[in-house]
């Protein structure tokens, strides 16, 4: 299972507005060893497009989801498409992706890159990240690896947040061929890995702000919430009911099978910044 690579050959490509200067600075601090390692993907701000290049890039999510993406989540996703195209680009092998609001130090940068010498090239390792999600239905088994688990698929998606993830080029290329035929919500694993063999694993390292109130991104999805009677009889809301029947049934039996509660740090700095 183990590679030949080595951490120091895995670049680690941090996205970031090119106006949002304040958090790297933050980063830099709280990264003081790692950040000049940073590779700078100069974000995409959805807010900025044009109607026209809005509107045909959401037009194959809606017709498939029946919900539009937010000019933030595109930009969002399209950021991420932009690192993972920066890294097949290069000869590395596998890659650390992060975003700007990331929480930790040096040592969590250093014990993921540790990791991902072990891992093989059909899993996505998520980093963290968990904080403010909803816990009831991530479960996940250990692993082999230290403090790591292999997600069950009970949630659809399994787990959110694409604030920082290890990927082979393997997986880079897939997350990239989903988002070339249906462009999707960048963390929706769940989704974007359906019909592959691509595992995700998971470990409590690195944190996400837990204060979303000027995040754009949540602000935006809360304009286009749907109503109580929509949440109950429109579509949506019949499928949510489904999949949370569904949750309710099968979730004893992944327990059963060995499956247990992720762990979700609590944040530990006050520091917070938004996405």
């Amino acid at each position: 299972m183990k590679n030949n690579h080595t951490a120091n050959h895995i670049p680690i490509y941090l996205i970031s507005l090119t106006k949002d200067s304040e958090r790297r600075e933050l980063l830099a601090n709280r990264f003081p060893l790692f950040s000049s390692q940073f590779i700078l993907i100069n974000a995409v701000d959805g807010r900025e497009l044009s109607a026209r290049d809005y509107y045909l890039q959401i037009l194959p999510y809606f017709k498939t989801h029946q919900r539009i993406l937010t000019p933030s989540e595109l930009g969002t996703t399209l950021s991420h498409v932009k690192a993972l195209t920066t890294f097949l680009e290069s000869n590395a092998e596998f890659a650390l992706i992060i975003e700007d609001d990331i929480i930790g130090n040096d040592e969590d940068i250093h014990h993921l890159l540790s990791l991902a010498q072990q891992l093989d090239k059909q899993t996505l390792l998520s980093g963290g990240g968990l904080q403010g999600v909803n816990a009831r239905y991530l479960l996940g088994k250990k692993t082999q690896l230290q403090d790591t688990y292999n997600t069950a698929n009970l949630a659809n998606p399994p787990i959110t947040r694409a604030c920082a993830y290890i990927v082979s080029r393997f997986v880079a290329q897939s997350i990239l061929h989903h988002h070339q035929h249906n462009l999707t919500i960048a963390d929706d694993w769940g989704i974007i890995l359906n019909g592959t063999k691509i595992k995700i694993y998971y470990t409590d390292i690195l944190q996400h702000p837990t204060d979303l109130s000027t995040s754009n991104i949540e602000s935006e999805r809360q304009v286009q919430e749907p109503t109580l009677i929509g949440k109950l009889l429109g579509p949506a809301g019949f499928k949510q009911a489904c999949l949370k029947l569904y949750r309710e049934i099968a979730l004893p039996f992944y327990k059963l099978a060995g499956y247990q509660k992720l762990p979700i740090k609590s944040n530990s700095t006050d520091d917070e910044v938004q996405q």
